[in-house]
C-alpha cells in the first residue's frame, strides 16, 4: 500500500523525470509550482504534485494550503496564511529582490522585519557597504526579544545578503574606507580611547553610528557563538517554515494513479537537492555551498548542528554535510562516541 511506502524513503525523481514531469504540466500549473511556491514547497510535497493527473492537482493545491494554516503555527504560517503569502510574494518581489535572494527568502520565512534602519544613508555611507539593520521581535516562553539582523549590498543597487558570524566583517565595510575591520572601528570609537594614542588615529571619527553597528555586531556573534553557528543560524533564518507533512500518505492514497501498486514512493524530506549527491569531500566548499548545504539538511539534522555545533570543526562540518542520507545517523553516533558523550 502506498501509505507505507510514503514512510520509507522511496525512489526520489531523477532530473530527467522530473524535468518530463514539469514539462506536461500546463502552463499555469508550472507556474505555481517553479515560480510561485517555490521558495516554500518540500521536496516530497513536488513530487507528489508532478505524479497526480491534472484533474487532481486542484485538491492539491487546497490541501497544500491547508497544512500551512493550522492553528497553532508560528508566524507567518496559521490561519489566513494563503491570503498573507500573497501579499508577501508582492512585497518580497517589489522591495526585497525577490525570492531567490537573502532579503526575500527572510521575508518568506519570517515575515517583515518591525524595521529596517538603512546606516549608510545617515551619514555612514563611506564607511559602511550599504548596510541595513532588521529588527524582528521574537516571541518566546519568556515573552517577546528583540533580534537583529545586518543585510548589506556587495553593491548599489544588487541583492541583499545576509551577514552571519564567519562572514569577514570586512565584508560590511566599503572597500576604500580607512577602517578595514569592525576590530578596528571598535578599538578606536567605541568607546573612544582616552590616552594620548587617540592622537594616532589614523582615520577621523567615521559615522554617528559606528558604536551602535559595533553593538549589534557583538550582539549577532554572541548569538551565534562560533562560525558554524552562524551557517546554522542563517540556514535557519532563510529556510522556509517548517510544516508537518504526515497526511501526504493518506492524500496520496485519495490518487488512484498514484496509489496503485508499484507507483514511486514520495519521501518525506527537507528542501534541496545536495541529498541526492553522492558522498563526495571536494576542496571547492565556499561559504555559500556550506550554507546551501546546511539548508538542504533536513530539519532534525539542522537541529544536532545547532547542539553539537562548538564541537564541530570545519572539515568535520564539510564531511557530514557531503554524506549520503543513509550515513548521517551513524556519524552522528560516532561523533558523540569520539567525544565522549554515551548514546
Amino acid at each position: 500500500m502506498f501509505g507505507s511506502a510514503l514512510a520509507q524513503r522511496g525512489a526520489a525523481l531523477t532530473k530527467a523525470e522530473r524535468s518530463a514531469l514539469v514539462q506536461k504540466l500546463s502552463d499555469e500549473d508550472r507556474a505555481w509550482l517553479l515560480d510561485y511556491v517555490a521558495p516554500i514547497i518540500f521536496p516530497d510535497e513536488e513530487r507528489l504534485f508532478l505524479l497526480v493527473n491534472d484533474e487532481h492537482r486542484d485538491l492539491f493545491k487546497d490541501e497544500f494550503w491547508k497544512r500551512r494554516e493550522n492553528g497553532g503555527l508560528a508566524s507567518p504560517l496559521g490561519p489566513g496564511y494563503r491570503r498573507r503569502y500573497e501579499e508577501l510574494r508582492r512585497l518580497v518581489d517589489s522591495s526585497y529582490d525577490g525570492w531567490r535572494h537573502d532579503a526575500g527568502r527572510m521575508v518568506i520565512a519570517h515575515g517583515e522585519p518591525s524595521s529596517i534602519e538603512n546606516v549608510s544613508e545617515k551619514g555612514c555611507g563611506d564607511l559602511f557597504r550599504n548596510l541595513e539593520i532588521w529588527t524582528y521581535a521574537d516571541a518566546g516562553a519568556a515573552g517577546s526579544s528583540l533580534r537583529r539582523e545586518f543585510f548589506y549590498r556587495v553593491a548599489p543597487g544588487g541583492p541583499r545578503k545576509l551577514w552571519t558570524y564567519g562572514d569577514r566583517d570586512s565584508d560590511l565595510l566599503q572597500p576604500g574606507s580607512c577602517r578595514k575591520s569592525l576590530t578596528d572601528l571598535q578599538r578606536w570609537e567605541c568607546p573612544p580611547p582616552r590616552d594620548i594614542t587617540v592622537f594616532n588615529d589614523p582615520c577621523a571619527p567615521a559615522c554617528p553610528d559606528a558604536c551602535r553597528v559595533i553593538l549589534i555586531w557583538n550582539e549577532i556573534k554572541a548569538r551565534h557563538g562560533s562560525a558554524l553557528g552562524g551557517r546554522v543560524s542563517q540556514s535557519r533564518a532563510l529556510s522556509p517554515p517548517d510544516v508537518q507533512r504526515e497526511d501526504l500518505a493518506s492524500l496520496a492514497a485519495r490518487f488512484p494513479e498514484v496509489a496503485r501498486p508499484g507507483a514511486r514512493a514520495i519521501a518525506v524530506e527537507s528542501p534541496g537537492a545536495l541529498a541526492e549527491q553522492p558522498a563526495e569531500i571536494s576542496a571547492g566548499w565556499t561559504n555559500e555551498k556550506v550554507r546551501d548545504a546546511i539548508l538542504a539538511l533536513p530539519k532534525k539534522y539542522r537541529e544536532w548542528l545547532d547542539l553539537a555545533g562548538p564541537l564541530v570543526s570545519r572539515s568535520e562540518l564539510v564531511e557530514f554535510l557531503a554524506l549520503r542520507p543513509g550515513d548521517r545517523e551513524g556519524y552522528v553516533r560516532r561523533f558523540w562516541k569520539r567525544h565522549g558523550h554515551v548514546l
